[in-house]
């Protein structure tokens, strides 16, 4: 049975609920009146602030394996308020399939992420042996093998360059939760253990990371802490953001992987279809960040990406980030786009010249530039992100 306005919900397998104070705790609320510490209405803005962006985990008791339909909608006081708009997997009335595993309830990664990183995965390993990095055998019945290592030598120091908020989102969050590595424990068994690879390049500890995550999703256990890598849907979704941008580090590879996804499948239609933002729900990607480029507060970041091309080099979607300042430097082959919708962004250069936008503003940030970004106040914006080098 849906929720409200077409239904009571009173037949969902399972229902998971928000706080107000912890879904709009980024929030600014006025000290008096409504929405003020002490009102009965602290916790949620007012009914005539605008539109909010806002964002909290939710976790689901155990289900039995299958697919089902997951909605969101958003109650005031107990009564429902079809007048808020929701993104991604909890916009009102949206219906998602995601799967389901019977081993753990609760987190669980987007069956379409997991088919696309796997089907990924295979291509990347399947260039590697066709363009030149192919390990030779001690004997042809020994089968081909990648020869993992001449490829990392082959794109040593390029992903440092990468300046894709994306990528950086994800390869900070793949060193903060590494896949575990299986080893023997002495006996007739096997353990899981961190890995130890903090010394090697960056390339070499990425490359690392996706084979374990793919060896994780074949061979892991269900629910085992640390190992249970489908069980972790942003390690999920950020291996796949990792693993396009490794592939194309190479020039190689990533014209192998262009002519591979430039051929559609048999059953898909030849006739291009058009992207519309408010059609596409695409699941947000979280981010702050990175330390060392920090200026002032630590803000979360929301990214939508709802889409890019075959050869990886243009994207586009809605962006959103709380108040709080940090460094930007675009490579020589990096260029954005950006439409600001709500909120107010400072954008700083090197020599401290500085122009705000508001709502309305457009901007390019050109290749090569260095500054200072600032959000001065809440803000959301459309993008378009372009990368010459993929």
């Amino acid at each position: 049975n849906p929720p409200p306005p077409d239904g009571l919900a009173t037949t969902a397998l399972n229902f998971a609920t928000v706080p107000g104070e912890t879904l709009f705790a980024s929030y600014p609320r006025p000290t008096t009146g409504p929405g003020s510490p002490g009102n009965p209405e602290a916790s949620c803005p007012a009914l005539d602030a605008g539109p909010v962006t806002a964002g909290a985990l939710y976790t689901l008791s155990q289900l039995p394996a299958g697919r089902y339909q997951v909605r969101g909608f958003y109650s005031r006081q107990n009564r429902f308020q079809p007048v808020f708009e929701f993104e991604g997997e909890a916009r009102v009335l949206h219906s998602l399939e995601c799967l389901a595993r019977g081993a753990q309830g609760g987190n669980f990664a987007r069956a379409d992420v997991l088919f696309d990183f796997i089907r990924l995965f295979g291509r990347f390993e399947y260039l590697l042996k066709t363009r030149g990095f192919l390990y030779p055998p001690p004997k042809p019945e020994h089968g081909a093998k990648a020869d993992w290592e001449a490829f990392v030598t082959s794109i040593r120091g390029q992903l440092a360059e990468d300046r894709d908020p994306a990528f950086q989102a994800a390869t900070d969050y793949l060193f903060a939760h590494p896949p575990y590595s299986q080893i023997a424990d002495g006996g007739n068994g096997f353990a899981w253990e961190r890995p130890g690879d903090e010394g090697e390049c960056l390339e070499a500890r990425l490359v690392h990371m996706l084979r374990r995550v793919r060896n994780n999703l074949f061979h892991g256990e269900p629910g085992a802490s640390g190992c249970d890598t489908a069980g972790d849907p942003l390690l999920i979704a950020h291996a796949l953001t990792a693993l396009r941008h490794v592939i194309c580090a190479s020039e190689t590879l990533r014209a192998g992987l262009a002519q591979m996804e430039s051929v559609p499948p048999a059953d898909r239609s030849a006739t291009p279809v058009l992207v519309s933002f408010r059609d596409s729900h695409t699941a947000p990607e979280y981010d702050r960040p990175r330390p060392e480029r920090l200026v002032r507060g630590n803000p979360l970041r929301t990214t939508w990406t709802h889409h890019t091309n075959a050869s990886g080099e243009f994207s586009c979607g809605v962006w959103t980030s709380q108040p709080g300042a940090w460094q930007i430097a675009f490579a020589n082959h990096q260029e954005e786009f950006f439409h600001v919708l709500a909120g107010r962004i400072r954008i700083s250069r090197a020599d401290g010249s500085a122009r705000e936008f508001r709502p309305g503003d457009a901007c390019v940030i050109p290749a090569g530039f260095e500054g200072t970004f600032e959000v001065m106040e809440p803000v959301r914006k459309h993008y378009v992100f372009f990368d010459r080098r993929r």
